[in-house]
Formats: structure tokens, sequence, C-alpha cells
């Protein structure tokens, strides 16, 4: 739970910490800098909250069932309806992850054309990997991750 001052922000200084926030996630930086920011920046319980947050949204867009995602992500059925609502009202955030959920769905229907080319049982290929390939992409269509 977020435990806020009762004092309010000014309107314009609460604007500006926002812009400020944007461009410390906007800046392209490796993989390891973003870590490096990212586990300063939040503590555990908010990392491991964000993070089930954006993946409760992603898997909802995604069309994963709702039993699914609460056993994926260790949840309660009343927080992913809670956010399920939230979803809904906020055309914004829909229309967002909808973007990057095509943009997943491309990369997943590109590995599956090559695994169907180059699956196990084709001849020239490491069919141990193949297999490893293979599943990893029935588990990626089963839990939606």
């Amino acid at each position: 739970m977020v435990r806020l001052s009762a004092r309010q922000l000014d309107k314009y200084v609460q604007q500006r910490l926002y812009e400020l926030l944007f461009e410390m996630f906007s800046i392209k930086r490796s993989e390891k800098d973003f870590d490096n920011f990212f586990m300063s920046l939040f503590s555990g319980n908010e990392r491991v909250m964000l993070i089930k947050r954006i993946g409760l949204i992603y898997l909802l867009i995604k069309g994963v069932t709702t039993s699914n995602i609460c056993d994926i992500l260790k949840i309660s059925p009343s927080t992913l309806s809670k956010y399920s609502l939230i979803l809904d009202k906020n055309k914004n955030a829909y229309d967002y992850f909808g973007k990057l959920v095509k943009k997943v769905r491309l990369v997943n229907i590109l590995e599956e054309v090559i695994d169907t080319l180059y699956g196990p049982g084709t001849p020239g290929v490491n069919w141990s990997e193949a297999w490893k390939t293979k599943k990893r992409i029935l588990k990626r269509k089963e839990i939606g991750l």
C-alpha cells in the first residue's frame, strides 16, 4: 500500500516532476544501465508491484484467461477485476499496451514460421534445440508470456 503525505503538491511542481520522470524512463540506455537505475529508484516491494501491474494489463489485453493470469502473477481475482475495470475506463492505456501486444504477436508469428520450417525432424537441424524452441513457443501460447 502506498503511503502519501496529506500535504498536496503544487500542480506546477507535480507536472514538472512528471516530465522529469518521463525523461528518466525514455532515455535510451543499455539493459544493465536501466537495471541499475530501476533497482536504485524502487524498493523491492515497489518493483514487484509495478512489474505485476504491467504484466496484468499486458496479459488482459493479450486475452489470457483470468484464472491463468491469477496463477501466473500470483494475484487475487479481486485485484484482477480492479485493474480490468481501470483498463476498461482508460482507453489510452488500452491503446498503448495494444500496440505492444501487436508487436509481440508479430515476433511470435515469425518465430512460429521459422519453427515450422526448421522444427524437430527437419534434416540438418539440431533436434534438441528445435524441441526447446517448440516447447518455449507452446508455453508462451499457454501462459501469454
